[in-house]
């Protein structure tokens, strides 16, 4: 319904970044993704400038054909999570 107005609407899914949640701590993350057998085809922890270079892309006009999507940024932990 927002598509004559030309506004756009997508979501940002990030899967594992490293946050002070995790306490900025790498190692803590890695031991928690061991501990689970998650499996990370792109062998790296995110950092949230990912996240946030993503949503300046949907924010631009290079993303203006793109609207209704899940943007999933996890460095391929959902693709190999459906292997399973």
């Amino acid at each position: 319904e927002l598509g004559p107005a030309n506004i756009t609407v997508n979501a940002i899914c990030p899967g594992i970044f490293l946050t002070p949640i995790y306490n900025n701590d790498p190692g803590f993350i890695r031991e928690w993704i061991k501990l689970r057998n998650i499996k990370l085809p792109i062998d790296k922890i995110g950092e949230a400038s990912q996240v946030a270079d993503v949503a300046l892309f949907l924010a631009s006009p290079a993303s203006d054909y793109i609207t209704g999507q899940n943007i999933i940024l996890d460095g391929g932990m959902t693709i190999s999570i459906n292997k399973l």
